[in-house]
């Protein structure tokens, strides 16, 4: 695969099923090279066939009504200055309307369970910067008091918060339901319509401390409660009877650890419902979307679950019992059901395959899109060999991508991020391109890594200035592994 490969390729993304259990809403992302962007359109599997729904060239978070008569997203239209808004389409047909005219946008939109409604996170500038001009904006010096005050892919975020509103869908108007010197993400609604749920860090040392809680507050505006302490919470959901479930760490110095769901008693105590799996059920990397519980008729709820390099779904019934779905050497990033989970729409990426839309019936699986249809003989990409490194008292996961011939080839080994991210049997554009240039490529998940259990992930905690920390002998003994096993590995000729 060459770099100037990268734009053949389609990312489809957040499968939303329709009220009727036949359509499929989701984003499609492109990347144009000529411009420097990502392209997103919203496709509709209809039944029969798949085709774009909206024009782009930004469109993204389908949302479909609770009575499946619109769609809402998240559009940014073609003026370089656009900021990304609300929008609505009529499902009965006409064009897509921007309903909201926030001066900075929205990130974040979830429907009213009466479907009159949207919740939005919209950004608003701090005081002191809102009426300033937008050339002095961009000259000021910043005092940087609190963490963290850029972010990749939105710039500067200390300059700005963000704050939950709820938008009438036929008037279009706007009420402010959060404020003050705070941001808020994950926006939910109770069943009932009248109470929202987020999360938001409002402790005296936010930004310098870690962690967030979650937050309850009167749909119309009003007194805020905190349903959690302190600790590094995910995004909150409600089900179906209005009981609230969050996933995450109840310990704000706990990271990186596994982050389990958990049901939110009345009492405010933390009923853990996945810590039987040692497993995360919010997956960092690849992102899903849908992320949280997807509820069922029964009370259950399908899970997606980070394990060995992949992520599957499984379905969770009302006391955390949980049962493979939907698995195997890929990862699936998003699922959404019908009430009985007898079909689930969702979409999987695997090394060879970018991804593309399925549909689970009746335990049988269907693709449903072709979005990528030859672009692997195309690119010629390489299929990724694992192997495991057996040492220390642990068994570490790896893999190599060979190029094509009998050579020895130089070594590019690439170690992730994080802590607490993984490599895994999804797409890896990055290791592609390296292959079509001549390298091996070697990628692993050393201890300090999720997917493998708690034990696993927390043996590098107190560990970082020591010679011999869990982590660097893990990936010492991976090069050596690869290279007992691939003999083509030129190890003398290595770079990381």
């Amino acid at each position: 695969m060459r770099p100037d490969q990268l734009g053949d390729f389609a990312t489809p993304s957040d499968p939303r099923l329709h009220p009727d259990g036949v359509r499929v809403a989701f984003v499609v992302t492109r990347m144009d090279l000529e411009e420097d962007k990502y392209l997103r359109r919203i496709w509709l599997w209809d039944g029969t066939t798949a085709r774009p729904l909206t024009s782009g060239p930004s469109d993204a978070s389908p949302r479909w009504s609770p009575d499946g008569g619109h769609l809402a997203f998240v559009r940014k239209d073609k003026a370089d200055d656009a900021k990304p808004q609300l929008a609505l389409l009529d499902m009965g047909g006409g064009e897509a309307e921007l309903v909201s005219d926030f001066p900075l946008g929205v990130s974040e939109i979830a429907w009213s369970p009466d479907g009159a409604r949207v919740a939005v996170v919209a950004a608003e500038w701090i005081p002191e910067l809102a009426d300033v001009e937008p050339d002095v904006r961009k000259r000021l010096a910043r005092r940087v008091t609190r963490f963290p005050y850029r972010f990749d892919n939105m710039g500067w975020v200390g300059d700005t918060r963000r704050h939950v509103h709820v938008v009438d869908v036929a008037t279009g108007e706007s009420t402010q339901i959060t404020e003050g010197d705070y941001d808020e993400s994950g926006i939910a609604w109770h069943p009932s319509g009248e109470t929202l749920a987020f999360t938001s860090a409002r402790h005296e040392r936010r930004g310098l401390d870690p962690g967030s809680q979650v937050w309850t507050v009167p749909a119309s505006g009003g007194e805020l409660t905190a349903q959690t302490e302190i600790g590094l919470w995910g995004a909150a959901v409600f089900d179906p009877s209005g009981n609230l479930y969050v996933s995450g760490i109840e310990d704000t110095w706990g990271h990186p650890d596994v982050a389990p769901l958990y049901r939110i008693a009345d009492d405010g105590a933390l009923v853990n419902l996945t810590g039987h799996l040692d497993r995360n059920v919010y997956p960092g990397a690849p992102t899903v979307s849908p992320a949280g519980p997807q509820w069922l008729d029964d009370g259950g709820a399908l899970i997606a679950v980070e394990d060995s390099g992949c992520v599957a779904i499984m379905t969770m019934a009302a006391d955390g019992t949980t049962t493979e779905l939907i698995g195997g050497k890929r990862a699936i990033t998003g699922a959404s059901p019908n009430g009985d989970a007898s079909r689930v729409a969702f979409v999987a990426t695997s090394p060879m395959n970018p991804g593309e839309l399925y549909l689970l019936e009746a335990g049988q699986e269907r693709q449903l899109t072709n979005l990528n249809e030859g672009f692997a003989e195309a690119a010629n990409l390489v299929e990724p060999e694992s192997f495991t490194i057996a040492h220390d008292g642990v068994e570490v996961e790896g893999w190599v991508y060979l190029p094509p011939g009998d050579e020895k080839v130089p070594v590019l080994f690439n170690i992730h991020g994080g802590p607490a991210s993984a490599y895994g049997y999804w797409f890896f554009d990055e290791f592609q391109v390296y292959a079509a240039a001549g390298y091996g490529v070697v990628a692993t998940n050393p201890r300090g890594s999720h997917g493998y259990g708690s034990d696993h992930v927390r043996a590098i905690v107190g560990t970082w200035h020591e010679d011999d920390s869990p982590d660097m002998v893990d990936l010492l003994a991976t090069v050596d592994t690869a290279a007992t096993l691939f003999p083509r590995l030129d190890t003398a000729r290595l770079g990381v």
